[in-house]
């Protein structure tokens, strides 16, 4: 294959991070106690976690440019700062459901919006009490999109 006959690529990229914010303590009693830290700052509740994730991303080339064409994002554990993350994913096993997307300026949390389709498959990030799948499965070279998976 030549590179300027190569209209799609694909890739999986392991990302360690950090989020955190402070919370209305109003707003913090609508989620569970065990997602903040202990004590306050200025007057709201802290939450500082560690979290890893696995990013999909497909390409498609337009215009001789490569464009994100689609992203999914795999969370694989996070933890608050103060405790190991698999005491907290033996809690917050139920969170993911939510569908959280982030923190507002003003501590209240942002949910994603409803999605435009069924995610092709289910995702589930770490427990204690199950094997972790490889997913999404390490991209293998391809000719053309329909040879490979989303």
């Amino acid at each position: 294959m030549s590179g300027s006959s190569r209209e799609t690529a694909k890739g999986v990229w392991i990302m360690a991070g950090a989020e955190s914010g402070l919370t209305d303590p109003e707003v913090a009693k609508e989620s569970p106690d065990f997602m903040y830290s202990p004590g306050e700052v200025q007057g709201k509740r802290v939450w500082a976690h560690w979290v890893w994730c696995k990013y999909a991303v497909d390409f498609l080339r337009q215009d001789g440019e490569w464009k994100i064409w689609k992203f999914r994002c795999y969370e694989l554990l996070r933890a608050p700062f103060e405790e190991n993350w698999i005491s907290f994913a033996e809690k917050n096993q139920h969170a993911f459901a939510l569908d959280l997307m982030y923190f507002g300026d003003d501590g209240k949390p942002v949910f994603m919006p409803p999605a435009d389709e069924q995610a092709p498959s289910e995702y589930h990030p770490y427990s204690p009490s199950t094997k972790q799948a490889l997913e999404p499965e390490p991209p293998a070279p391809y000719e053309t999109f329909v040879e490979t998976f989303e």
